[in-house]
């Protein structure tokens, strides 16, 4: 499932951050739920947000998510068509995972 990797990677930097359970619990529920549902395109259409909020949901991997799995099941198109969108997601992974690494590296040390 190609949103995982971001999500995941998210998540471990988020907890290499902070420095209690229950905050890591806040950020993460701040950081990705409220703006996963509202920037994602899942409830609203990207298209009818103001142009700051259409650019700033290009940062939400569940926005790529949301057209790779609408692309899927409501169009039965394949990664031929959809290779970008699953790019964009592979990328984010990469980065988040990077930065969660190089976080929890200098919190070992």
């Amino acid at each position: 499932m190609p949103q995982l990797e971001p999500l995941l990677a998210l998540g471990v930097l988020i907890s290499a951050r902070t420095s209690s359970q229950r905050v890591a619990m806040t950020a993460a529920l701040l950081g990705t739920m409220l703006p996963t549902m509202i920037l994602s395109g899942f409830l609203f259409p990207v298209e009818s947000m103001p142009r700051v909020l259409q650019y700033l949901s290009n940062v939400v991997p569940a926005k790529w998510f949301v057209i790779i799995a609408r692309g899927i099941m409501l169009k039965g198109v394949g990664l031929a068509y959809l290779w970008q969108e699953t790019l964009v997601l592979f990328g984010m992974a990469l980065v988040l995972l990077g930065a969660a690494a190089r976080s929890f590296h200098e919190r070992l040390e």
